[in-house]
């Protein structure tokens, strides 16, 4: 994949990503806690595309965007999360840059 442009380079969706879903699942105590679950592995290109200081309440924290594309689908959304190699990935932005329904380019937020 090309920057600024998506292109079928061979070899570019080198990396295995497994898409996940959140659901709520009962803590015992009458209230629930985020379960994440694999909804498919995938074959993605992973690019650093930027980095941004941040502060929550509790301290300061580095964002890190990354740029990942994937063959198109139709289940991609913001509710979702990319886990590649070990490091989780929340999706902030999708879009299908060419509107051919051939890719997406998903805008994520790197989680520690």
């Amino acid at each position: 994949m090309a920057t600024g442009s998506v292109t079928s380079r061979p070899g570019a969706l080198r990396h295995r990503a497994d898409l996940e879903a959140r659901t709520e699942a009962p803590d015992g105590a009458g209230g629930t806690t985020p379960v994440w679950s694999v909804e498919a592995s995938l074959w993605v290109d992973l690019m650093p595309v930027g980095a941004s200081s941040v502060l929550p309440a509790e301290g300061r924290r580095q964002a890190i965007s990354h740029r990942v594309v994937l063959r198109y689908r139709t289940d991609i959304t913001l509710q979702k999360r990319f886990r590649i190699d070990g490091r989780v990935f929340a999706i902030r932005t999708i879009r299908d840059p060419d509107e051919r329904r051939t890719w997406l380019e998903c805008e994520c937020e790197e989680l520690s």
